[in-house]
């Protein structure tokens, strides 16, 4: 997987992350190749971040993983894969971490969206329950 479009190095956003500063890219890497590695263990989760260059979208996707090498999709959406690690990224797992901290930096459109639905559907609908 390359960079930014055509092989080019992403830039880091100038705009604040979120609004709660949990997510902060200062001082990551802006070259996605350095970022692949922080993905091992997303696939076993049902979940991964894909590059869809020209996508309407955004160019980084954080989708379910539709056709599994052994059995059934764990995820029935994409939506429910955003939900997964929107959670796991609010108990403070390292893994949802850093794909979130990714997206902001690479596809601020897919961030901002995940982080649209998940407020109004993981936060408000009491579906995120910390134990």
């Amino acid at each position: 997987m390359g960079g930014g479009k055509n092989g080019e190095k992403a830039t880091t956003p100038t705009v604040p992350v979120n609004s709660t500063n949990i997510i902060n890219p200062t001082n990551m890497s802006n070259d996605t190749k350095d970022w692949m590695d922080r993905f091992v263990g997303a696939a076993e989760q049902g979940w991964d971040i894909f590059y869809c260059y020209g996508s309407e979208a955004g160019d980084w996707q954080l989708q379910r993983i539709d056709e599994p090498e052994e059995g059934e999709p764990i995820f029935e959406d994409d939506h429910k894969a955003w939900e997964f690690v929107y959670k796991q990224f609010l108990v403070g797992d390292v893994l949802a971490k850093n794909a979130l901290t990714f997206l902001s930096i690479f596809c601020r459109e897919e961030f901002l969206r995940i982080k649209k639905h998940c407020e109004e559907t993981v936060v408000r609908d009491g579906l995120y329950n910390p134990v």
